[in-house]
């Protein structure tokens, strides 16, 4: 189960295999990061942040969301794993 400080809910990561990604597919849309989230990303990928943004993230008016794919009829997060 992960936890964050200060927010009331927590994500059980096992739960992922049941879903078939349902929350990671589906229409278009953003799907927002913040610096932080970036920094940690860029880290876990062992990548700079600018090849992070440059590779996996675009910016729109001063943000920056996470690019997609095709998915069947709709798109998914690029880093959605369809082998699983």
């Amino acid at each position: 189960m992960i936890t964050k400080e200060n927010f009331n809910f927590s994500f059980d990561e096992s739960a992922c295999g049941g879903c078939g990604g349902a929350c990671c597919t589906g229409k278009s849309g953003f799907i927002w990061i913040n610096q932080a989230e970036i920094t940690a990303l860029a880290s876990l990928l062992n990548i700079s942040k600018d090849e992070l943004k440059e590779r996996y993230l675009y910016r729109l008016d001063g943000r920056y969301s996470i690019a997609e794919k095709p998915y069947n009829d709709g798109a998914a997060c690029v880093f959605f794993d369809e082998i699983n």
